[in-house]
């Protein structure tokens, strides 16, 4: 029995009639940690035939980083390796005393520790907004 959903089917001057279920099975959705990153992701066929590549897509795509771990993307472990490379830079900078690369070493680490520092302030404001 074929649906119709025509438009004097939905009428803005009445609710809703009816609500239907179906025995059919969920489908899960793709697992977050397999998808790439938003900027990787491939562009429609149709746009990838018709449209020629320029320079400007050139720059583009010799611009991106090559990610090797697509996990480290994920926020826990992405936290987990900015607080750990925050740590040994501000090692590498104490052992390079005196020598040229300790102050950028050092400008690098306290820069690594600003970002932490925003970030633990930003989930603190959205722990408070979510609380209400």
């Amino acid at each position: 029995m074929p649906i119709d959903y025509g438009p004097d089917h939905f009428s803005l001057d009445r609710g809703i009639d009816s609500i239907s279920r179906t025995n059919q099975l969920e489908v899960p959705l793709p697992n977050a940690t397999s998808l790439p990153p938003p900027g990787q992701q491939n562009r429609p066929e149709l746009d990838r035939l018709l449209r020629r590549p320029n320079l400007q897509d050139y720059l583009a795509e010799q611009m991106q980083p090559q990610i090797v771990d697509p996990q480290l993307l994920t926020p826990q472990r992405f936290e987990l390796t900015l607080r750990a490379t925050g740590e040994q830079l501000r090692q590498a900078s104490t052992r390079a005393k005196g020598q040229p690369a300790a102050a950028v070493l050092g400008k690098a680490a306290r820069a690594l520790g600003e970002e932490v520092n925003l970030r633990e302030l930003l989930a603190m404001y959205r722990s408070t907004l979510f609380q209400g």
